[in-house]
């Protein structure tokens, strides 16, 4: 899971293993302290800030706060939150605020946020900038986090169809709201469908992208073996799995969700880092022997 190394260590060391409750306290009054330092301080009577804050959270808006950030509603929210979710869904509502009213601020703010995050490993969390916005997802194991969600999302906005679809599918994963695991992997399927689409040019179904995708795979200088690889996950065990566990019999294990969402991660990945090579006039070169 991913987190601070040092605070890992230092557990390790004296053979502890945090309590969750504890930890998830002293997270909530680190992402209290870092909102009030880096965002309530210089916009506690911010009417453009206040204004979308109070927008996005579905509240009236009310001018007049405080300049202490948790007797602030959100503040107090933040402090009250009894699951991940509504502590993430609290501080999306800020990020998103930020973002709209003062956007320079993201950058610090995005930082200054992991860090706090990342002091608590055992709780999945982290955030990530985008073009103009902050998102908050659920997080994994770090190297995958960053390379296969992180890097994935900051592509797919220019697929906006493709990367709604994953963003719902992490949304689904981080409420841990098993009756919407239908819908979680539904998401994933059409993510991967829509940006085959997007990359291919064509209007074709999944299962119909057999033709198109393997040609197109070996034209980018990828490894035979790689492309077989490739082509025979996709249409064998993932739009197997689909069809069979997912849209005809919902017979799925909860521990297989996080598995489907990497390997989703890692099709687009590919897809991704291919057009995006060949769109800057660049090509992979071709290996020995192919």
């Amino acid at each position: 899971m991913s987190g601070n190394p040092q605070a890992q260590d230092f557990w390790r060391r004296w053979n502890y293993e945090p309590d969750e409750s504890a930890e998830f306290s002293r997270l909530r009054s680190r992402i209290s302290d870092t909102l009030s330092d880096q965002v309530w301080k210089q916009l506690w009577n911010d009417t453009i800030f206040l204004r979308r804050l109070a927008l996005v959270r579905g509240e009236p808006f009310s001018a007049g706060f405080q300049p202490d950030f948790r007797q602030s509603p959100v503040g107090f929210r933040i402090g009250m939150s009894k699951s991940i979710f509504e502590l993430a869904e609290t501080l999306q509502f800020v990020l998103w605020a930020v973002s709209e009213a003062h956007v320079e601020l993201l950058d610090p703010l995005v930082s200054s946020l992991n860090y706090a995050l990342a002091l608590s490993p055992r709780i999945p969390l982290h955030v990530i900038r985008t073009a103009d916005s902050a998102a908050v997802y659920p997080g994994g194991a770090k190297l995958l986090d960053e390379k296969l969600i992180d890097s994935s999302l900051t592509w797919l906005e220019k697929h906006p169809t493709a990367l709604k679809a994953f963003q719902g599918a992490l949304a689904i994963h981080l409420s841990n709201d098993d009756a919407k695991y239908r819908n979680l992997l539904d998401n994933l399927r059409f993510a991967v469908e829509q940006l085959l689409k997007d990359v291919l040019g064509n209007q074709k179904s999944l299962e119909n992208q057999k033709d198109e995708l393997l040609p197109w795979l070996r034209c980018k200088g990828l490894h035979t073996h790689v492309v077989n690889m490739y082509h025979g996950l996709l249409f064998g065990g993932f739009a197997m799995y689909q069809n069979d566990a997912v849209k005809h019999g919902e017979r799925y294990a909860p521990q297989e969700i996080e598995f489907m969402i990497y390997l989703t991660g890692t099709f687009m990945r590919l897809l991704i880092e291919v057009s995006r090579v060949a769109s800057n006039g660049g090509s992979t070169p071709a290996m020995k022997g192919q």
